[in-house]
């Protein structure tokens, strides 16, 4: 983050494709759930997907199977600290089932089937 411009952030909404291409571009995806949010965040899912690390503030995501403390680091919002450890730690890749679990597809069939 030292060497990071203004112009590496966004403070509008960006397009899916922009979107897209800004994720293939990055190791890490930065997530601030809303201090009333209950549950995982749509960033969350979309780093998962994207088998990109995460910096969350929702320390919640400890308890899903898909976490992995090399992929998730879980920050104070009032205190965030971001350990150099985390930074050059290889992102792990997850069970291929519990990848699945949570792809739109399976998403899609548990909806689909009830």
């Amino acid at each position: 983050m030292k060497n990071a411009h203004i112009s590496d952030f966004h403070f509008k909404p960006i397009d899916k494709q922009q979107l897209l291409e800004l994720y293939k571009k990055s190791r890490i995806i930065v997530d601030i759930q809303h201090p009333k949010q209950s549950g995982l965040t749509l960033r969350t899912m979309e780093a998962l997907g994207a088998k990109k690390k995460l910096i969350t503030t929702n320390g919640d995501v400890k308890f899903y199977d898909f976490y992995h403390p090399d992929n998730i680091l879980i920050v104070d919002r009032q205190n965030p600290v971001i350990d150099k450890a985390f930074l050059d730690a290889v992102y792990k890749d997850i069970p291929k089932d519990i990848y699945e679990k949570y792809s739109i597809n399976t998403w899609l069939e548990n909806l689909l089937s009830l």
